[in-house]
């Protein structure tokens, strides 16, 4: 049954930049669907580049990403880093990812981060450690309530961290690692509009250069569901006495 509650995923390549022997090189962006969804998408990859990305409707701008002047599009940023032989170095700037709409949603949307293609990851770097963050359209600022409006055309969103703080939803973010967590777990409440970036921090350590001509640009898939509804409890009836019979010490 097709509708908003159906599962969207998509696999993406992560949006940065790897500033190769200080080359920018920009990393492509390539979608699939397991599923379709056909009446209220929850999810939105971001298109790095001159590239629109698809937003829902009344989205002006994004967190890292802006409305174009020119044809009126939505442009995503893509997060850089250096890469440096066996020398740690941060994601430097952050960068937009997917944005994901749980207006909608009664209970929230899980999203589901993986990286993909990790022998490729491994054989090119030593470390690589991403952080997430998530951030949602706000009223009014720093810690208001969720928009229930369409953006400013003028000013793009009002987009602020989903920390929790005073009326702010709680969304708490992750960091993907090839050591310790390939996949990452975000929990969005109800009732906001949600984007996930990679924000600036992190390590990533490229192996030797001998060894890496370029190193692979790291890809992720991503899924976006309502949470498992809890089981129905069980009823059952249990005797109290066989049929016809008295519980023990009573008389008629």
């Amino acid at each position: 049954m097709a509708g908003w509650w159906s599962v969207a995923a998509h696999r993406v390549l992560v949006h940065l930049v790897l500033l190769v022997a200080l080359a920018a090189v920009a990393a492509a962006t390539a979608t699939s669907f397991a599923h379709e969804v056909a009446a209220r998408p929850l999810l939105y990859p971001v298109a790095g580049g001159d590239r629109a990305t698809s937003v829902p409707a009344g989205v002006t701008s994004l967190v890292y990403g802006r409305r174009s002047s020119a044809t009126g599009k939505v442009l995503g940023e893509l997060a850089r880093w250096r890469v440096a032989p066996g020398r740690p170095e941060p994601v430097e700037h952050g960068g937009d990812l997917a944005l994901v709409d749980a207006r909608h949603a009664p209970g929230g949307v899980d999203v589901r981060v993986q990286l993909v293609d990790l022998g490729a990851l491994r054989r090119d770097y030593q470390v690589l450690r991403v952080p997430l963050a998530v951030s949602y359209v706000a009223r009014s600022g720093d810690g208001s309530a969720p928009s229930a409006r369409a953006c400013s055309r003028a000013r793009g969103c009002s987009w602020e961290p989903a920390n929790g703080a005073a009326a702010a939803p709680r969304a708490r973010g992750a960091c993907l690692s090839l050591a310790t967590a390939t996949t990452a777990s975000l929990e969005l409440p109800p009732g906001a509009l949600y984007e996930i970036t990679l924000r600036p921090g992190g390590a990533l350590v490229e192996r030797p250069a001998e060894r890496v001509a370029r190193p692979v640009a790291p890809e992720v898939f991503l899924t976006a569901a309502p949470p498992p509804r809890p089981p129905a409890p069980r009823r059952s009836g249990v005797p109290l006495a066989e049929p016809g019979a008295l519980a023990p010490g009573v008389s008629r």
